[in-house]
């Protein structure tokens, strides 16, 4: 839905820019956002909770149902079993504050994880090349709607990596799926710091294209889907809420950092050496997921716990 949004956004700024005369095509930009954000807003107050608050509430129909809309029904009896024997444990969550549990080293050790991870998503430069995409292509000579209608091609090439991430994750271990989305896109922007050193030519322009729709690929088929996936895998119950919300924080402080910082990063040192960085980058992002993330593939939240309470006992 993520990339479905961006998509729309870069066909309906296309569209804009070609129909609203002069430099006020912006305002609408960010004017007709007001929409999907109601609808999103309306949706939200239909979402149900997950099968653990329901259990721990004391709500164990509502937990089997919601169960049955994401499990296998030969798999709801025993994950139901074991989430409301968790729900049940002395250690329950309600009434403490999350930064009590980070006197655990195993929760510390968990939460630098899951940071971690969402950190590596932001610094492979992704939301370098969604935000400033028009901008990179209009500074290799194309005409500035021509730009912003080139685009859209991130757009297409994002719902279909997606599409095609999900179908992968059900099937491939997440670990090796982030390490090769790493791999990819740290080679890619390897690939389109060189070009910009190509004489300057429409040819170029559409070049550089090409490599950023490689670079959103493997971003999207594997990196976006992994790393929201497995954040929403590795905290246990207990610490979910606060943990996520650290991680999340974390992340799109990154996200501000490396936005608000790459055009002045790309006037001072020029293209080449920003997107350099941003491979030295890579290469520190695939040495933290290769040597600290566990694999959650087919292990409930509880089995987690456990074993990073054995593992990194204090």
């Amino acid at each position: 839905m993520i990339v479905a949004g961006q998509l729309i956004a870069y066909i309906v700024n296309a569209v804009l820019i070609h129909v609203v005369a002069g430099t006020t095509s912006w305002r609408w930009m960010l004017g007709v956002a007001f929409i999907p954000a109601v609808m999103l807003w309306v949706g939200m107050l239909f979402v149900p909770e997950t099968p653990r608050w329901y259990a721990i509430h004391g709500r164990c129909s509502d937990a089997e149902a919601a169960l049955r809309r994401a499990r296998e029904p030969q798999q709801v009896p025993q994950v139901l079993h074991r989430i409301e024997e968790m729900a049940r444990r002395p250690h329950s969550h309600e009434g403490r504050s999350g930064w009590v549990y980070l006197r655990a080293r195993w929760v510390r050790v968990l939460l630098i994880i899951g940071v971690g991870i969402g950190v590596c998503q932001q610094i492979t430069g992704i939301n370098t090349v969604i935000y400033y995409a028009p901008t990179i292509l209009e500074s290799t000579g194309l005409a500035a709607r021509a730009s912003i209608t080139a685009s859209i091609a991130i757009g297409v090439v994002g719902v279909l990596a997606v599409t095609l991430g999900m179908w992968l994750v059900g099937r491939v271990n997440r670990r090796p799926m982030l390490i090769v989305g790493l791999c990819g896109t740290t080679t890619s922007l390897l690939t389109l710091a060189l070009c910009f050193l190509l004489p300057s030519a429409t040819w170029r322009s559409y070049l550089l294209l090409g490599i950023m729709l490689v670079f959103v690929a493997f971003q999207q088929s594997s990196i976006s889907v992994v790393t929201w996936l497995v954040m929403s895998e590795l905290f246990p119950l207990k610490i979910r809420g606060f943990a996520m919300g650290v991680a999340v924080f974390v992340l799109w402080m990154v996200n501000f950092a490396i936005s608000i910082s790459f055009p002045v990063i790309t006037t001072s040192v020029g293209p080449t050496w920003t997107f350099l960085i941003f491979v030295a980058l890579g290469v520190l992002a695939i040495a933290f997921v290769s040597t600290t993330m566990p694999e959650t593939r087919g292990r409930s939240l509880e089995e987690l716990e456990d074993g990073f309470r054995a593992r990194y006992s204090s």
